[in-house]
């Protein structure tokens, strides 16, 4: 049973996305995400964009210190989420001990048919703490996996991804270092995603497993539906507009047009672009 603590005053501000959706002269966007959750017992920093130099920027004309981050958290490997790290630990170094991820993040993964980098590598350099099953990182805020056995292969994350195994193969990507994030607040509970490899309908299944939660107040970060095919997208928002969510705010991988679909099917849905501030 999870303790029935309520947090007060929570924020989420978006600080890496494709797109910038505030009128803020100076913000910048690039392919990648970043967020950064703000809560009375302390902050988390969701990924870190692909570049560093996005993430410190936009923090820096938000008004945000990289060194009153208490911790961070990676949604996974690949550059685009866990790029960033090495150059927000030169600003905010005390923090280099307290980075969360997936055991698994540390897998060197490419792209694409040329097979270009496309992360994990860089993380060996730094002692991840590990997150299996799911992690209280602060008090109310929770990181968890989807094991790999448990998602159901019709929702499977494709693309021209790949990964480097154990016995030093290169093989499609499996995604199973994949974490998403869990937050209780004073509106109820709300689901933050990073790019959701491990899919969407899987996700939810598994917070109801965790954690006995069927019901959020807000759904934000990148769904990953931007490689579905049109049929598929008719067959998630189906899905996702019979669940009991009462805000949706997705970006990133989540692919305007499906977004724009779901916007057809749900009451309050919007785009979550640089400079977002979302009360929890």
């Amino acid at each position: 049973m999870l303790e029935k603590v309520v947090l007060r005053e929570m924020k989420l501000t978006v600080l890496v996305d494709n797109w910038v959706t505030t009128p803020r002269a100076g913000l910048l966007g690039e392919w990648g995400y970043s967020a950064l959750l703000e809560t009375p017992s302390g902050s988390l920093l969701i990924d870190t964009g692909e570049t560093g130099h996005t993430l410190l920027n936009n923090m820096r004309v938000l008004g945000l210190s990289p060194e009153s981050v208490d911790c961070v958290a990676l949604s996974h490997g690949h550059n685009d989420h866990a790029g960033g790290l090495p150059a927000f630990l030169e600003v905010a170094p005390r923090v280099r001990d307290r980075v969360f991820a997936s055991p698994l993040a540390v897998r060197e993964r490419f792209e694409g048919q040329d097979l270009s980098p496309a992360g994990g590598a860089v993380l060996r350099e730094v002692p991840l703490r590990p997150v299996q099953g799911a992690v209280e990182l602060l008090p109310g805020v929770f990181a968890f996996d989807v094991p790999p056995e448990g998602r159901d292969p019709r929702y499977a994350s494709r693309g021209l991804m790949y990964e480097r195994g154990e016995d030093g193969t290169v093989r499609p990507d499996t995604f199973a270092d994949d974490l998403s994030f869990l937050v209780r607040g004073p509106r109820g509970w709300a689901l933050l995603l990073g790019c959701a490899h491990a899919a969407l309908p899987n996700i939810v299944v598994r917070v109801r497993d965790l954690f006995g939660v069927e019901q959020f107040d807000l759904v934000a970060g990148g769904a990953h539906m931007m490689s579905l095919a049109p049929e598929e997208v008719e067959d998630w928002v189906a899905l996702m507009a019979s669940w009991r969510v009462r805000r949706w705010r997705l970006n990133h991988c989540t692919g305007f047009h499906s977004a724009a679909r779901l916007a057809q099917a749900h009451p309050d849905v919007d785009w979550a672009g640089v400079g977002s501030e979302l009360t929890l």
